[in-house]
């Protein structure tokens, strides 16, 4: 990552800065609902029926989904910036 500039930064410098808080902002969440759910598949919390544990890896495989896509739309702002 780069370093923060001062005030004086380029227009480029802030857009980055942007995205990254921007990302950042996203990435929290989603990697909070991640945890969650593995937390829960690994029954911590209790034991699931089926049903539930069916429900929560359909979870778990729409979060690595996002979290792959949130990466690529990351990359291609960064090239851009």
């Amino acid at each position: 990552m780069k370093n923060k500039k001062s005030k004086e930064g380029t227009p480029a410098d802030l857009d980055y800065e942007v995205i990254e808080n921007a990302c950042h902002r996203i990435r929290t969440p989603i990697a909070i609902i991640k945890e969650s759910v593995d937390i829960t598949l690994d029954e911590i919390p209790g034991t699931l029926n089926k049903k539930q544990r069916k429900i929560l890896n359909i979870c778990k495989r729409n979060v690595k989904r996002l979290i792959k896509e949130m990466n690529v739309i990351v990359e291609g702002l960064c090239k851009n910036t």
